[in-house]
């Protein structure tokens, strides 16, 4: 009967339980040092879904011009923004209230962030209060863990504003992949002014 009004920052959420993330549950150990708000109780054997509401504050939305969303689950979910689909893994195409994933998902995978990047969501955050809703969904009832530990990772106008390259310029780079460097990369990147592109003779 909620439709998707649990996903909007206005909605009254006073009477659902409270708790730190992540929620979850696992009969083994394996997700446990993860869970802060354990849901075994409400979700084992009785439903694969759970709705999650996490209210942050922004200051200053004009500030931030990339959003990404940053999870760790198992086995899907549906992620909306003060309202606003913004994604999805293994999830159904309209999932409602008993809905579960659609597919399992490796428990190695799921105790690793998953970066996803959200276009264009930096303009769906508001002045003030804001809600990341996450329908989180569990393989089956039946399912022995279940996981949703989210993140949203800010990127403000600032942080990409780049390099003025003013002259014709080599340009060297390394990417770090959180073990170690890549190979060097190089590029030159030209420069063009009306002197280096007209010459006159005689």
């Amino acid at each position: 009967s909620l439709a998707l009004a649990w996903t909007a920052p206005g909605f009254d959420d006073s009477s659902w339980r409270a708790g730190p993330t992540g929620v979850g549950f696992d009969r083994a150990a394996d997700y446990l040092p993860l869970i802060a708000t354990n849901l075994e109780s409400e979700m084992y054997t009785l439903r694969s879904s759970a709705y999650v509401r996490l209210r942050f504050s922004v200051p200053d939305p004009s500030a931030y011009a990339e959003l990404a969303l940053l999870m760790k689950y198992d086995d899907g979910f549906a992620a909306y923004l003060n309202g606003v689909f913004v994604a999805a893994r293994n999830a159904p195409q309209a999932p409602v209230w008993n809905s579960g994933a659609t597919a399992s998902r490796d428990e190695a995978l799921a105790v690793v962030y998953e970066r996803i990047d959200l276009p264009g969501a930096a303009g769906l955050l508001a002045a003030g209060e804001n809600v990341l809703a996450i329908h989180g969904l569990n393989s089956s009832a039946a399912s022995v863990d279940f996981l949703i530990v989210p993140a949203v990772e800010a990127v403000t106008r600032e942080e990409i504003r780049g390099i003025a390259i003013e002259r014709t310029t080599t340009v060297r780079a390394r990417a770090w992949t959180g073990s170690a460097w890549s190979a060097l990369a190089e590029a030159v990147f030209r420069v063009l002014r009306p002197i280096d592109a007209l010459r006159i003779t005689e």
